[in-house]
């Protein structure tokens, strides 16, 4: 029996606060040393400059202010990292270039096509990445229990945490003896390149007027004025900064990283594995049929794409558009059948053939329905030319396909099927962010004689 499921024996007081918790460890205890408290400051500056660049900046294009943040907040994790002597996992150096990639998209192109989804990547991998790379996410990150993380990396460790940039600039602590001898080294050398930046940058801000003006840009950002606006970003900095403090150090120092423990979630899945083999041959096997029953009977209309030629309609975007984003919908209602069946069967899949039979089956057929709406896409843009709609529902069926194709190789090798699907995905969306996709499309439909999007 573990610590957590041992009743108190005789006098011994009953299990309070975080330790009454069946799914929790306690929090482990703070630690601040002065490369805390130097950090702890400085993740205020990223407060700062996030309200300063990104919320309150409406004359500020956010095409160059977005990279400027990404790449100042991965140097400030990665200093921290440093400091801490934590090497970062190997796999959170695609999340980094992901952030770093997708924010760069943005300041090298208005990126319009993309509708805003790369500013929602920007944010979700700033998230992710620290909690990768500090080895805190489950099974090396990217796994089957991503959901898992991503709680821990927006909410849990963040939130878990938030006090602690204020407990490490206020509270008390005392240098230990290696830290006296950096500390030192550390001030002397911040006072050395104060001046000589003092020296340097005048002059070469003479010497050149591209490199003024990224000095100046610099300077306006944390040019102080007291004003009430000044005054209201000073204010909204002190939360952000906790937060995005709170995570790279819970992510660092494994503080509130395990309520969710790995080993519950092993033993719910066992617990919830209810569905014999019959119910999932009932299941599945109906499925499978009515979808080769609707192919069979569609054939003539599904394959018609294939040889470029319309059913039932003389206009391409009536026959792309009937029944498109249905087949999309069922595809990814198949996806979800599919995790829902290898979750629930009481035999596990390496152990049940029949699921594995299963699994190959209905991800063949729904390729065969991908790739029939694929085609029907593509004679849509042939017709009608390039959207960003367009485009970025093409990039998800890739995914789509992408997944399922995996789902029949993972039948018979095994890998991580989760990480490889979301790999393939960060990278196409980040290759859409880099390669200007307002142009290409621009460029597509004055090909055609149609008019650009744009």
């Amino acid at each position: 029996m573990s610590e957590l499921e041992a009743t108190p024996q005789n006098n011994e007081p009953a299990p309070s606060g975080w330790a009454a918790l069946p799914h929790a460890d306690p929090p482990k205890p703070l630690v601040r040393t002065w490369q805390d408290r130097v950090f702890a400051l400085g993740f205020y500056l990223i407060g700062y400059l996030y309200v300063r660049c990104l919320l309150l900046a409406p004359n500020w294009p956010l095409r160059w202010t977005l990279p400027l943040f990404a790449a100042l907040y991965a140097a400030a994790v990665l200093s921290y990292f440093h400091a801490k002597e934590l090497r970062p996992a190997k796999w959170s150096w695609l999340w980094l270039a992901i952030l770093l990639g997708t924010a760069l998209g943005r300041g090298l192109w208005p990126n319009r096509s993309l509708l805003g989804f790369d500013v929602a990547v920007v944010h979700a991998t700033a998230l992710y990445w620290p909690l990768c790379a500090a080895g805190a996410a489950r099974r090396d990150g990217t796994s089957s229990l991503l959901p898992v993380d991503a709680l821990n990396a927006a909410v849990i460790v963040p939130f878990g945490n938030l006090w602690v940039q204020f407990r490490c600039l206020f509270g008390g602590w005392q240098l230990q003896k290696n830290g006296r001898k950096q500390a030192v080294p550390l001030l002397c050398g911040v006072a050395v390149l104060v001046l000589i930046l003092a020296l340097v940058v005048p002059l070469l801000s003479q010497a050149d007027e591209g490199f003024a003006r990224v000095v100046e840009a610099v300077r306006s950002v944390f040019r102080f004025q007291w004003s009430g606006a000044q005054v209201f970003m000073l204010t909204l900095a002190v939360p952000i900064g906790a937060y995005l403090f709170g995570l790279s150090y819970g992510a660092v120092h494994r503080r509130h990283t395990e309520h969710i423990r790995e080993d519950r979630l092993a033993a719910m899945g066992e617990e919830v594995r209810i569905a014999p083999n019959l119910t999932l041959s009932v299941v599945l096997g109906g499925v499978c049929a009515v979808y080769a029953l609707f192919i069979a009977v569609q054939a003539q209309s599904l394959f018609s794409a294939f040889f470029g030629r319309l059913t039932g309609t003389d206009n391409y975007s009536t026959f792309a558009r009937e029944g498109f984003f249905q087949l999309c919908w069922v595809a990814s209602i198949n996806g979800g059948l599919l995790l829902a069946a290898n979750l629930l069967a009481a035999l596990a899949r390496p152990d049940n053939r029949l699921l594995r039979v299963f699994n190959v089956v209905l991800a063949v057929l729904t390729l065969l329905i991908l790739t029939c709406a694929a085609r029907k896409m593509l004679l849509y843009i042939q017709a009608g030319g390039l959207t960003p709609k367009r485009v970025l529902t093409m990039a998800f069926m890739a995914m789509l396909a992408v997944l399922f194709v995996g789902v029949i190789v993972w039948q018979r090798k095994r890998f991580n099927l989760i990480r490889m699907a979301v790999a393939f995905a960060a990278v196409l969306f980040l290759a859409l962010a880099l390669c200007n996709l307002d142009h290409w499309i621009t460029v597509y439909n004055a090909a055609r004689g149609l008019p650009p999007y744009f």
